[in-house]
């Protein structure tokens, strides 16, 4: 929740034509972080494993950081 909402609060997108588009790519990039770290805990760290849910509470996390991104530009 907190990189998407830092991540949308330095890009403050202004154009509205861009806008859709920036929030996309500002959204996979903590999606494919998450991804990633997943899946480093899956292959190569053998104390941990990687999780579906843990992902999907990240996607959960990056859909709450954008509202509350929205509720702060109000």
């Amino acid at each position: 929740m907190i990189f998407e909402f830092l991540l949308l609060t330095e890009f403050q997108l202004k154009k509205r034509s861009a806008y859709f588009t920036g929030i996309l790519i500002l959204s996979l990039i903590p999606l494919f972080y998450a991804g990633i770290t997943e899946i480093i805990q899956a292959v190569i760290i053998t104390e941990r494993e990687g999780a579906w849910f843990d992902f999907a509470a990240d996607g959960a996390g990056i859909i709450t950081g954008y509202l509350v991104y929205r509720l702060y530009r109000k």
